[in-house]
């Protein structure tokens, strides 16, 4: 799988998620997210696609999320999005692209 695929399937599980649950709150998210898909196809090298405030909103939609169920696969899902929000914090296009080919 192409290393921007990997990385676009990660904003749009996020995204379908945001519009499960669609507030001002969400909508500023999936605007974030779609910012960030964006760059990871489009941007320069040294862009910055993950900042912290996306990192941020999107935790406290997962939270909202683990609520929802217990059921264990759920929550491994969940768990491997935030690890990959917090691996690619602060990283460029470039050092995300690389990192997951």
């Amino acid at each position: 799988m192409k290393s921007s695929t990997i990385a676009l399937t990660i904003v749009v599980v996020l995204l379908i998620a945001v519009a499960g649950t669609m507030t001002y709150n969400n909508y500023q998210l999936a605007n974030e997210l779609v910012e960030c898909a964006e760059i990871l196809q489009y941007g320069s090298n040294s862009e910055i696609p993950i900042s912290a405030e996306l990192v941020e909103h999107a935790s406290n939609l997962i939270e909202i999320y683990r609520a929802i169920s217990i059921n264990e696969e759920y929550q491994e899902i969940l768990d491997k999005i935030e690890n990959d929000l917090e691996t690619f914090e602060g990283l460029t296009r470039l050092e995300i692209l690389n990192e997951i080919e």
